[in-house]
This record gives C-alpha cells, sequence and structure tokens, in this order.
C-alpha cells in the first residue's frame, strides 16, 4: 500500500508517493524530485525585496513540472522577519499559484486571522493547505468554513482532527524522519477506520488537489 505524504523537508525513498518541500537556493532538488513544492518561506526572504527570488519561483515553475504546488509560504508573528516583508511575499505567492493554478502550502504561526482575511480577497478557486496543523478544534472549524484543507503531522490535537472532514484532510512528515506509516496507523486507530479507508480517502484528495484528477 503507497501511504502518500504531501509535505516533507526529506528527499523522499519513495519519490511517487511524496511531495519533497525543495530548497529553494538548490536547483539541483528540482531535478531529482518526482513531485515537490518550492516557495519563499517566511523564515528566510530577503532583506530587500523578494522580486527576484518571485522571478526565480516563476522559472522554476516553467522549467520544472514537479513543482506541483507553492510553499511553504505563509505568515508567522514568532519569526524576525519583519511583517512587511512577509506580507508582500505570501500576496506574491498567492499570485504565482493563481497564475499557474497550484495550491498554496501554508505555514502560519498566530497569524490564522491575517491568513484568513488574504484567502477572503483572493479571487481564486486554489486550494489552501494549512500544513502542520495542530491548532483547537474551534480553529479547525473556522478554517475548514473558510475553504481550507488541513495536514496533520505527529503532532496534532486529537478534537480537531476529528472535526475535520475526511475530504479536507492531509497527512504529512515534515521535518520528522518517521516514516508515513506510522503516522497513518495512529490517525486510522484516532479515527476509528481501517489504514486502508483512511489512505483511500487521502489519496482521493491528493489526486484532486495536487494532481486535478
Amino acid at each position: 500500500m503507497i501511504y502518500f505524504d504531501i509535505h516533507t523537508h526529506h528527499q523522499p525513498e519513495n519519490p511517487e508517493a511524496a511531495i519533497w518541500n525543495c530548497r529553494f537556493d538548490n536547483r539541483n532538488d528540482l531535478v531529482d524530485a518526482t513531485y515537490c513544492s518550492q516557495g519563499l518561506h517566511p523564515w528566510y526572504l530577503p532583506k530587500l525585496g523578494v522580486d527576484a527570488q518571485i522571478k526565480d519561483l516563476y522559472r522554476n515553475i516553467e522549467d520544472f513540472p514537479s513543482i506541483v504546488a507553492i510553499g511553504e509560504t505563509g505568515l508567522d508573528k514568532l519569526c524576525d522577519t519583519p511583517w512587511e516583508a512577509q506580507i508582500e511575499a505570501f500576496q506574491a505567492q498567492i499570485a504565482v499559484a493563481h497564475h499557474f493554478e497550484k495550491p498554496l502550502i501554508i505555514h502560519c504561526v498566530k497569524a490564522y486571522n491575517e491568513v484568513i482575511n488574504e484567502k477572503r480577497e483572493t479571487i481564486t478557486a486554489i486550494p489552501w493547505v494549512i500544513h502542520g496543523f495542530r491548532g483547537k478544534p474551534q480553529l479547525a472549524k473556522q478554517l475548514i468554513d473558510e475553504g481550507f484543507y488541513l495536514s496533520y503531522g505527529f503532532r496534532y490535537n486529537e478534537e480537531s482532527l476529528h472535526s475535520t472532514p475526511l475530504g479536507r484532510l492531509f497527512l504529512e512528515t515534515d521535518e520528522s524522519e518517521a516514516p508515513i506509516e506510522q503516522l497513518y496507523q495512529r490517525v486510522a486507530a484516532d479515527l476509528q477506520m481501517s489504514t486502508k479507508e483512511l489512505n483511500k480517502q487521502v489519496i482521493q484528495n491528493v489526486d484532486k488537489v495536487f494532481f486535478k484528477r
């Protein structure tokens, strides 16, 4: 059985079953990847504007069909990057995602209201995926109601997991080196369903959101 991992920072052992978050400064990763995401993370934004990196992102997407999503991108109120720079980079990447009709993989820390407002103000049908979601069920419901997808890693709120419709659910390893199979087994047990049933649903979500199948 193939267990799909929608967000990993490690080169996947099974490249057909993972979206590798490739480093922005290394095009070799893009050459090696089967499926990958790329974006400007709020932690690592340049000090003087993002125009050059946005141009690089456009070029990479055009050159590498392996890029199936834009991210990580997003907003983080706990990092040192100036807020204005984060907003500029996030809005620019929303535009990139809209232009290429690719989903966004979003990093969000203490900035959910702002991310929601950006989504409300953006006229686009692209999917927005909150990666590594750990929030409470009230926040999960708010995000679901606004049309977001939620991706869960090894640390998650069980009540939020239970409140997430299966059609909006993804699973990821992120920075963890643990096998994705362990996460599927744990989540399936929490949801009182078989691993096979969970896997089938996640694959359907992956096909719809990332591959338009």
